[in-house]
């Protein structure tokens, strides 16, 4: 996530320590996407996550999921490996 700005994970944090939720996601326009944030109660279930699914499971239907608005188009963008960097354009 090269290009998600430091006030869009400032917003996440102080999100969670307001109690909104504790399975947030930043997005972007309505568009979930990462960097995500989940709160102590869902480490076990993320534990044992095996696909490349992620946390998006407990994003859908953890009662304390939410979207935390950014308008950050950073948070579009997801570098996995060097052959992904050719999204690596805002």
């Amino acid at each position: 996530m090269p290009a998600v700005e430091a006030e869009s994970l400032d917003r996440l944090v102080a999100t969670y320590r307001a109690g909104v939720g504790d399975a947030l996601a930043a997005a972007y326009d309505g568009i979930r996407e990462n960097p995500v944030l989940f709160g102590r109660r869902h480490f076990e279930t993320l534990a044992d996550v095996t696909s490349d699914t992620g946390g998006r499971e407990v994003l859908l239907t953890a009662d304390g999921a939410a979207l935390i608005e950014t308008g950050d188009r950073g948070v579009l963008v997801d570098v996995d490996c060097p052959d992904n960097m050719d999204r690596f354009k805002i």
